[in-house]
């Protein structure tokens, strides 16, 4: 399991996350805004456990830096123990035991300028999910991981229309269970951000079968959503922003009904940046 976090300003979380071994913990990047404060690093924070402090894991060379304002991407891969983390161009495993980068490649991208915003894990098939945004389009492909340091991308990429004013794309996370791809699509409106995640299958990622609104976190204009991450067992997304994380259980998700678990109180980030891959 893992969960994921999004992209968001240079002060935000940055993350797109994913459900970590413990139930409730989420793992991902967190983008701080630059070298100069040093490299940005690696945090769990456990989230249903009375939203307790995150806690960083450390940094790795290829974290030192950030592809546009919206790259960062992250994904747990239960089998080697490890995180694979994206800065947008770069894509990265980090070992959580013993805090450190086993090895790293380039992302292998649909569109000029194009970013990795989000990436997923599914175990059962050993496949890396990929979210990249390029202008106005989500491209969404995925990657055969049976070598964990060696991933071979399988070119089957395909595109959605992300439109909008200041569309963006930044949350990625897939149901090891129902086989389903959620991914986020936030909007900048009169009134602050509208923000809402899609459903659609594995086999199709790109042919829409839901979606549903998730409200932001704190006051109005709120913030684009910048990560996401699923856990199967509990049926619990976990919906990152710059604010916090927004918890939702997702009893029947191209169906419904989808149940809102924080309310007015969502957890907020500890670290130091922002969640930009979760």
């Amino acid at each position: 399991l893992a969960f994921l976090l999004g992209a968001a300003s240079a002060a935000t979380l940055q993350a797109q996350t994913r459900t970590s071994p413990a139930p409730g913990r989420v793992v991902g990047w967190a983008w701080n805004g630059g070298t100069t404060r040093g490299c940005s690093q690696v945090y769990t924070q456990d989230v249903d456990n009375k939203c307790q402090n995150a806690v960083a894991f450390g940094s790795g060379t290829n974290l030192c830096s950030q592809k546009g304002t919206n790259g960062g991407g992250t994904a747990y891969d239960p089998r080697s123990q490890s995180v694979y983390v994206s800065n947008g161009a770069t894509i990265a495993l980090y070992n959580l035991g013993v805090k450190k980068e086993l090895c790293s490649i380039s992302a292998t991208l649909a569109a000029k300028g194009g970013v990795v915003t989000g990436l997923a894990m599914s175990d059962a098939t050993r496949e890396l999910w990929q979210g990249e945004m390029g202008s106005g389009v989500l491209y969404l492909s995925s990657y055969d991981v049976s070598n964990p340091c060696k991933p071979v991308h399988k070119n089957n990429t395909c595109k959605v229309a992300v439109t909008g004013t200041g569309a963006v794309a930044l949350g990625l996370a897939y149901d090891e269970v129902r086989k389903l791809i959620y991914y986020s699509v936030s909007i900048s409106g009169f009134g602050g951000w509208v923000n809402e995640v899609r459903v659609a299958s594995a086999a199709k990622p790109c042919t829409e079968l839901k979606r549903f609104s998730v409200n932001s976190c704190g006051s109005r204009p709120g913030s684009p959503i910048t990560g996401l991450g699923y856990d199967s067992c509990t049926q619990r997304l976990y919906v990152a922003s710059a604010t916090g994380i927004r918890v939702m259980l997702l009893t029947n998700p191209t169906a419904g009904p989808v149940t809102d678990l924080s309310g007015t109180s969502c957890c907020a980030f500890t670290g130091t940046g922002t969640w930009m891959g979760m």
